[in-house]
């Protein structure tokens, strides 16, 4: 790779305050729509639940209705995001990333050998204000994406460029850090690009990401893949791609991801 994968100032610290603070999350309740709840957390304006479903379940049409129970009971959140699994360690596993702050090739590897290669059935759902946007893995293999409500905000095209975010992460603040208005969380996003945004390109998308959430901790990761093997924050493998070749040792070294930062005064991208 050109750069060693680190964030310097969010690191995998997000995560594990993830970790530490799901021991002092809100008391877990059955979900609207038959399931278990594993886990929730509300940061601030934001909000993330953890699903535990039977495989008969995982259907658009009960995905839908969980949907619209969950946007009437979640309706005080700018932004939510609920995960649906089929089994409870494959949600911690997705939920918790690669358990590491980073890692190399072979470390990932070993990963993807024993985890990866045939990713369990999952289902995301993703809003930001009126919009809504339903990610299925169903029983076999097959993946969808379905807008439930308003316009498909995973997307965007600026300058010729296609985005994808793969993937949205909300997180507490540092400990002793006082939420105030525009400081009330700190964001991980992970997108992928059909071709490698410039530094002045990946700014941007950036800073409509920090507009949108109207936050100042924001940390954005590009890749032309959905491969960000050495980042331990990303889960193992994307599942919500169709089975593919995950890229070689040498193809993977000659790759680029780029970091942004807005967590400071302006945007910092490398």
């Amino acid at each position: 790779m050109t750069a060693k994968t680190r964030h310097p100032r969010f690191g995998m610290v997000v995560r594990l305050l993830c970790l530490v603070g799901a021991a002092a999350s809100m008391p877990a309740t059955p979900a609207p729509v038959a399931g278990q709840t594993l886990w929730e957390r509300s940061d601030g304006p934001f909000y993330t639940r953890l699903i535990l479903w039977k495989g008969s379940d995982l259907t658009e049409e009960k995905l839908r209705l969980l949907y619209v129970e969950l946007s009437q009971e979640l309706k005080d959140y700018s932004a939510w995001t609920v995960e649906v699994f089929l089994d409870q360690e494959d949600a911690t596993r997705e939920s918790h990333g690669k358990l590491k702050t980073e890692g190399d090739y072979d470390w990932w590897l070993q990963l993807y050998n024993e985890f990866g290669r045939n990713p369990l059935p999952m289902a995301e759902i993703s809003t930001y204000r009126e919009n809504g946007v339903l990610r299925l893995r169903d029983r076999r293999g097959n993946s969808k994406e379905i807008v439930f409500a308003g316009k498909n905000f995973l997307r965007a095209r600026i300058q010729g460029t296609d985005f994808e975010i793969l993937k949205t992460y909300y997180h507490p603040l540092p400990p002793q850090t006082e939420s105030s208005p525009g400081d009330e969380a700190m964001i991980s996003i992970y997108v992928r690009s059909l071709s490698s945004p410039s530094i002045e390109l990946a700014g941007k998308f950036s800073r409509l990401m920090q507009a949108r959430f109207q936050q100042k901790r924001i940390m954005v990761a590009f890749r032309t893949d959905a491969y960000f093997l050495t980042d331990g924050g990303f889960p193992i493998v994307y599942r919500f791609d169709r089975p593919g070749t995950p890229p070689s040792r040498e193809a993977y070294g000659r790759s680029r991801t780029i970091y942004c930062f807005c967590d400071i005064p302006g945007i910092q991208c490398r």
